[in-house]
């Protein structure tokens, strides 16, 4: 048996060294492509998206966002018009 394994271990050797580089990536993909890995892959990054997503912080950070967004922004804009129209009295 351990002669057996010994010469199907050398002729996997041989076979590999002869093969190109491209030819072993190749193979090593298609070896790792299989459906299952790609729907393993597909949801891990769809659980960290929504985990990222759902994360308590950037609910916090959106909402102050929007709320330096709605009254702030509005007014720096309103005071700089302001300032322009009739002070400047540019139209």
């Amino acid at each position: 048996m351990k002669n057996l394994n010994t010469i199907v271990n050398s002729v996997l050797r041989e076979l590999l060294s002869s093969m190109s580089f491209r030819t072993r990536i190749k193979q090593k993909w298609k070896k790792l492509c299989t459906t299952d890995n790609i729907i393993d892959l597909l949801v891990d990054a769809f659980i960290l998206l929504a985990d990222v997503l759902t994360s308590p912080i950037l609910i916090f950070v959106r909402i102050m966002k929007h709320i330096i967004n709605v009254y702030f922004i509005d007014r720096i804009k309103r005071s700089i018009k302001w300032f322009v129209h009739k002070i400047l009295r540019i139209k």
